[in-house]
């Protein structure tokens, strides 16, 4: 059982979330005063012809030292047309030594390695976050290959937001994004969580629940008039009305005449049952990267192998990946 303490925290935290709870409930019944109505729209999942591509990466730490972690890379994208997979890439798996020492030297390696016309990099000064960035770049890389095999009309699918949050990637992201506008290449982010938010509220679950409202048996999208950049609007989208998903969904384009096509597409690609109203080229590429726990294990026995080849004993080896943590979270 839990201590009084707890259960009166956890009943006042309940009371929070009912005012939350009802505040929406009301704004509803009340026209919508948290969202304006005006910005709601239907529109409808049709077949289409054009190609659509998805990029996603993957990474995983398999081993960490505290100064120093290994962790494994991977990335790609897959085309599908008329619901076919008609094309794929996918990088081999990257395995890369991550040190408080050798941080900025490898990051800016890996940056020019992807884009070799970039000046300042900005590495960070933290290993872990070293890990996510890398990451977010060899994606962005993906998404220019991937560019280049569409064509006018074309869909490019970002798994997240079209905004990298990497300084110097953000020069790098509008080339791609105007070079994609210029050719008539639609381009779009899903994000399966956000952190938008209206007075104090997540937007995602608001709009849901006042779209429902309004559009009970469609499908809809809410466009958010206050996050809007020169790069792209944002939307919060249900790609399929029996699914009780919607998604923040960024769109490089700001003609909402737009929006109804190039959703109706996605929404013609989100009836998949096993991922009922998402976008399932983005689930088939995220299935193609993501790197498995069994993937990782067998990375960190070959490397165990090599290291006792180099001539470190397998004692020291252990020693060095030690956590006391582990046998604390064992429960033992």
């Amino acid at each position: 059982m839990f201590e009084k303490e707890a259960e009166d925290r956890l009943r006042d935290i309940a009371t929070n979330l009912k005012r939350a709870y009802d505040t929406i409930q009301d704004s509803g019944h009340q026209g919508s005063q948290l969202l304006p109505s005006s910005e709601f729209y239907s529109f409808v999942s049709h077949h289409s012809d054009r190609k659509i591509a998805a990029v996603d990466g993957s990474s995983n730490i398999v081993l960490d030292a505290g100064t120093f972690l290994i962790s494994i890379f991977r990335a790609g994208y897959v085309i599908f047309q008329r619901h076919n997979l008609v094309g794929e890439s996918i990088s081999q798996m990257r395995p890369e030594l991550i040190s408080i020492d050798n941080l900025s030297e490898l990051y800016d390696s890996i940056a020019l390695e992807c884009f070799p016309d970039i000046r300042h990099t900005h590495p960070p000064n933290d290993i872990k976050d070293t890990v996510q960035r890398v990451r977010v770049i060899i994606e962005w890389r993906q998404c220019q290959l991937a560019l280049d095999k569409l064509d006018e009309g074309d869909i490019l699918l970002l798994d997240g937001t079209i905004h990298p949050g990497i300084k110097f990637l953000e020069s790098i992201s509008e080339k791609i994004l105007d070079a994609a506008k210029e050719r008539g290449i639609n381009v779009v982010g899903i994000s399966k969580r956000s952190t938008l938010e209206v007075n104090s509220l997540p937007l995602v679950p608001v709009a849901h629940k006042l779209a429902k409202l309004q559009y009970p048996d469609s499908h809809w999208f809410y466009r958010a008039v206050n996050e809007r950049t020169t790069l792209a609007q944002t939307l919060v989208v249900q790609y399929e009305p029996l699914s009780s998903f919607a998604f923040r969904t960024d769109v490089n384009s700001h003609d909402i005449s737009t929006y109804g096509n190039i959703l109706g597409a996605l929404a013609d690609h989100s009836r998949e049952p096993s991922y009922m109203g998402y976008p399932y080229p983005l689930a088939i590429i995220h299935n193609r990267v993501i790197i498995q726990r069994a993937d990782a294990e067998h990375m960190k026995s070959e490397l165990e192998r090599a290291a006792i080849e180099k001539g470190i004993s397998p004692d020291d080896w252990g020693m060095l990946f030690l956590n006391f943590h582990d046998l604390l979270d064992a429960g033992v």
